[in-house]
């Protein structure tokens, strides 16, 4: 399997941050997501997807730490992929229609939010492996 290249942006300021890595199912052996944007501060977490016409088919939202998800006030659906702390599949739920929410999910510590289909796409089920690919977390200018 070939692992997605990183991808960055320029920030406002001129400086560059890594936005996004990608998420490889281990098991199926397929590529999750190109692009995934990390939710792990209060305001990133509440903003979530709001405010957006839809996802790209290789991005994702990874929600740190969630056991559950809204989508109240979203303009499309999601599928999302519930994971604990080791990144193990523990449930996915396809087609979130908006205006619902999910149960909280036992032993979830993190939601990936994917484009409508993209667990299928991927062939994600209960039980697989995924693995985000490592980034730092700012890389200056001059790098």
């Amino acid at each position: 399997m070939k692992r997605p290249e990183l991808k960055v942006a320029l920030q406002d300021d001129g400086s560059r941050r890594v936005v996004a890595t990608a998420v490889v199912d281990e098991t199926a052996r397929t590529v999750v997501a190109e692009r995934v944007q990390r939710a792990d501060t209060f305001l990133t977490r509440l903003v979530g997807l709001l405010g957006r016409d839809r996802m790209d088919s290789d991005e994702a939202l990874w929600i740190s730490p969630c056991r559950g998800i809204h989508t109240v006030g979203m303009r499309f659906s999601i599928d999302a992929i519930f994971l604990d702390r080791d990144m193990k599949v523990l449930e996915v739920r396809e087609r979130v229609v908006p205006w619902r929410a999910t149960r909280f999910i036992g032993g979830a510590c993190s939601v990936l939010e994917l484009a409508e289909g993209g667990a299928a796409r991927a062939g994600v089920q209960i039980g697989d492996q995924l693995e985000f690919l490592a980034a730092s977390e700012a890389v200056s200018p001059e790098a």
